[in-house]
């Protein structure tokens, strides 16, 4: 076919001719998923999954029984929580454990969470005072010298 006027494609005067190998690195290359990214995506899944299960069957448990305590008094509210419990089903008491174990997992990293916060607060206390001893102590060092 010889190139005429109609079937020629008009290209921008600042326009430059990318092979296919280099379209690779301009595109971001192929998709890809590594078995890393695999188990990587599995384990933040399962711990998400697990801190928003637990988070609402803490609130829901804590909500439970200080109604059920509330309503009836702490000796007829425990007992109706453990008869009701006793009345589960296999399945019902599988996902009470499961549900118990993601609240124990959410407990535990929350407490995790304060423990590291109360010990950045106190470092950061102790840190200022240092600096503060050493403030008072270059200033009397000055004092004197003058």
């Amino acid at each position: 076919m010889e190139a005429t006027r109609s079937n020629l494609i008009a290209m921008p005067a600042c326009y430059a001719v990318v092979t296919e190998e280099e379209m690779v690195y301009l595109e971001g290359g192929a998709f890809s998923i590594t078995k890393e990214d695999v188990i990587r995506f599995g384990v933040t899944f399962t711990h998400n999954l697990a801190m928003v299960v637990g988070s609402l069957s803490l609130t829901m448990g804590v909500n439970t029984v200080t109604k059920s305590i509330s309503n009836m008094g702490f000796s007829l509210g425990m007992q109706s929580i453990f008869n009701t419990i006793a009345g589960f089903n296999g399945w019902q008491m599988a996902a009470l454990v499961g549900c118990t174990a993601c609240a124990a997992y959410y407990v535990t990293l929350q407490v995790m969470q304060i423990v590291a916060l109360v010990k950045a607060i106190g470092q950061s206390i102790q840190e200022t005072v240092q600096q503060v001893q050493q403030n008072q102590a270059q200033a009397q060092g000055q004092a004197v010298a003058a």
